[in-house]
């Protein structure tokens, strides 16, 4: 089971205090422009300005909607990606931060595990671009019936207005692809964010 250390989450209580003596700023337009490299077609890739919400839209190529958005997450921006590429192996994504903010990931629960042809974990430039369990869920409806039929575990890091590239899943079988969210370090997100990370070193986390 993926855990983040005390330390990461004693840093992000900083960061709360830190936002708190800030003026704050809206989320809407934090992410300027997205870029897709090595997928069949870049419009498969959509940006949805302040769109995440419950039954938004997970894919361009799929009918899945988002179930059990967290407070934090409504209202952001977001990438509609393409379910299809969770196989590919050299996809690229650009993701431009008109300010420092956070980006969020969408990591389908199957891929952590370890069984199943998971990937026991995180892909590798997620760890290395500082990505964190932030300790909630987020669900999926593949059959736009209200009923969700498999979870994804919300990742997050904090980076400079700028360009982020972000990679491949490279893990398909019966996962989705993963999402992609970001926001503005606001004091509520982040303190939402530490208490999610609180509850994760004390629980099992749902893995599908």
């Amino acid at each position: 089971m993926y855990r983040i250390g005390q330390v990461a989450w004693a840093g992000l209580l900083v960061l709360v205090v830190a936002s708190l003596m800030a003026s704050g700023s809206a989320d809407a337009g934090i992410i300027s422009s997205i870029d897709v490299r090595n997928t069949a077609d870049p419009s498969y890739y959509q940006l949805v300005p302040d769109g995440l919400a419950e039954d938004a839209l997970c894919f361009t190529d799929r009918t899945h909607e988002y179930n059990s958005v967290s407070a934090f997450l409504e209202g952001k921006d977001y990438v509609m990606t393409r379910n299809d590429d969770k196989e590919d192996d050299d996809i690229e994504l650009d993701v431009t931060l008109a300010e420092d903010g956070m980006i969020f990931i969408f990591l389908d629960n199957r891929v952590l595990l370890s069984t199943g042809g998971g990937l026991g974990g995180p892909m590798p430039w997620m760890t290395a671009l500082g990505f964190q369990d932030a300790g909630y869920d987020i669900g999926i409806d593949e059959k736009g019936t209200g009923t969700i039929d498999g979870w994804s575990s919300v990742f997050y890091a904090g980076f400079p207005a700028g360009t982020v590239t972000l990679h491949e899943q490279n893990n398909g079988r019966s996962r989705n692809m993963y999402g992609v969210a970001a926001a503005t370090p606001e004091p509520a997100t982040l303190t939402l964010l530490a208490l999610g990370g609180l509850g994760l070193l004390a629980r099992r986390r749902r893995r599908h």
